[in-house]
């Protein structure tokens, strides 16, 4: 099992970083939590709409989004 997690602004498909469009992280943190999931979350992110980023950049962000996704899911586990 895996978990691919990305963000969007419904008009397309995105597939950007989590926080930077419409999707209720909260929320959605704390229904995967309350299931039995135990793998790994990983985000299904494209650089597309982050062209003023340098790769470095884009991959520090990506990896602090990550860490926020950890901690919310983390302060819903039961």
């Amino acid at each position: 099992m895996a978990l691919h997690l990305h963000d969007n602004n419904g008009s397309y498909a995105q597939h950007g970083l989590p926080f930077d469009g419409t999707i209720d992280w909260s929320t959605i943190m704390k229904k995967i939590a309350g299931t039995d999931y135990s793998g790994a979350t990983a985000i299904e992110a494209m650089n597309w709409d982050y062209k003023d980023l340098s790769v470095n950049e884009y991959l520090h962000k990506a990896f602090e989004r990550v860490k926020r996704l950890e901690t919310l899911k983390l302060r819903f586990e039961k």
